[in-house]
């Protein structure tokens, strides 16, 4: 009987641990939506400086993520980071294609934040 109590007690941890971790990559997704956001409308208004500050700091605070370092791979963190940089560049430049570069960051954001979410594939 205490095996079971065991093994339902783990199972329980496992179940609740697995929840936190796709509550805080939820998070950590809405954080790096509302930072394009507000550097897209900061664009828009012809803040270029402010655009740019607003993915600098977007991109400090997924960089500097200890937990995301060692949760997610290398791919996904290296895939948003380029995206972050990509983007700046093209704020700098004032490129035609900076909308784009928008949409395209927040297409990253989401596919990283949604390979994190559990699913019959990630169970079985």
């Amino acid at each position: 009987m205490k095996h079971y109590t065991a093994a339902i007690l783990a199972l329980a941890a496992m179940c609740a641990l697995a929840a936190l971790h796709t509550a805080f990559i939820s998070r950590t997704a809405d954080e790096l939506y509302a930072a394009v956001d507000a550097a897209e409308a900061a664009y828009v208004s012809g803040d270029a400086q402010g655009a740019s500050a607003f993915l600098l700091d977007a991109l400090d605070e997924w960089q500097n993520g200890r937990y995301l370092s060692a949760s997610l791979r290398h791919s996904e963190l290296d895939g948003i980071s380029s995206g972050i940089y990509d983007q700046l560049e093209l704020i700098s430049e004032r490129a035609d294609s900076c909308q784009t570069g928008f949409a395209r960051l927040r297409w990253l954001i989401r596919r990283t934040a949604g390979s994190e979410l559990p699913s019959l594939g990630s169970i079985f």
